[in-house]
């Protein structure tokens, strides 16, 4: 058996908020909903501890806790439909966008230690040899 964190469950009803705002913009033409500039300002907070420090409170994320509780509740719904199809979309982008940047974190890490450890050879294009790489990469 799993267990839900609080943090978790409050990432989903800012994920929910989100969607339900922009299905709202997408159906009716706009939002006026008091939630709008809470989740605008949640983008820049990166490096936040607590969802306190993205949303400034649980109240902030009224929309999102009633949007998600909705989509259990009314899972056959069209609008429910169309936001499990996002949510599920945007976490398995969420994810590539992590193997990516942990990749090139990755290569960014080697390039560095190749170049501290004075390994690197230039040749007359002052670009790196494969090979001495390659020697790298097996070590």
């Amino acid at each position: 058996m799993f267990s839900i964190s609080i943090n978790q469950t409050i990432a989903l009803a800012g994920l929910y908020q989100s969607l339900s705002l922009v299905q709202q913009v997408a159906w009716e033409g706009e939002t006026t909903h008091s939630c709008l500039i809470p989740t605008i300002d949640s983008i820049l907070k990166i490096d936040a501890h607590d969802y306190i420090d993205v949303y400034g409170s649980v109240e902030n994320l009224y929309l999102g806790l009633r949007t998600l509780k909705e989509t259990i509740e009314k899972r056959r719904d069209q609008r429910a439909l169309e936001r499990t199809r996002y949510v599920i979309n945007l976490m398995y982008l969420e994810n590539k966008l992590e193997e990516i940047i942990t990749i090139e974190d990755k290569y960014k890490k080697l390039v560095e230690i190749i170049k501290i450890e004075n390994k690197i050879v230039l040749n007359k294009n002052n670009k790196i040899k494969q090979e001495q790489i390659k020697a790298e990469l097996k070590k």
